[in-house]
């Protein structure tokens, strides 16, 4: 599991994986973090992303391109909650934006979608 940040990621592992929420076998980390940048991820099979950002994007593909070239059957999934991988400050109207969406966005399918209403919901 990636997580926005190396405090969220921290408290995922000691509230969820300390309490027994979790299998042992589940790593927490934040995308683009210090825990993240040797991880083995030979054995994944499936990712979960939250929250991820447009400033994150080269690492969420990096990430994403050593799981599609491995050669085992293994790797099955990859779920993104709440991405934010188009943002008008980062990325804009421009080039840049469009080129992201291409290489990340469009070729996924949206299953759900999260939005927050007064009584909570799960939109699809």
């Amino acid at each position: 599991m990636y997580f926005p940040d190396e405090g969220s990621a921290a408290l995922a592992r000691r509230d969820w994986i300390g309490q027994g929420a979790v299998p042992k076998c589940v790593e927490m980390s934040s995308l683009g973090g210090m825990g993240s940048a040797g991880a083995d991820i030979s054995k994944d099979v499936a990712i979960i992303f939250f929250c991820t950002k447009a400033s994150e994007a080269d690492f969420l593909e990096n990430v994403l391109s050593k799981m599609e070239a491995r050669e085992d059957d293994i790797y099955k999934l990859s779920v993104f909650i709440n991405p934010n991988l188009v943002d008008m400050g980062v990325t804009g109207f421009g080039m840049a934006g469009r080129l992201l969406r291409e290489r990340l966005l469009d070729g996924l399918p949206n299953v759900y979608y999260l939005r927050t209403l007064q009584w909570g919901a799960l939109t699809r």
